[in-house]
């Protein structure tokens, strides 16, 4: 597992690729707009099923 500091470095480069803004609007708070944003961009490569709408 990475450490604390490769981490960080991680999830700032994830910010500044996915939202620049975002590390302005969200400096000086606990949320963490990259640790959120990975945990909710969908993985379709890593999905176990199949999703379908049925009529």
């Amino acid at each position: 597992m990475a450490n604390h500091a490769e981490l960080n470095a991680f999830h700032d480069a994830v910010t500044a690729y996915l939202y620049p803004a975002a590390a302005q609007t969200f400096a000086g708070t606990s949320f963490n707009f990259a640790a959120w944003a990975l945990a909710h961009i969908p993985d379709d490569g890593n999905r176990a099923w199949d999703e379908r709408i049925l009529p």
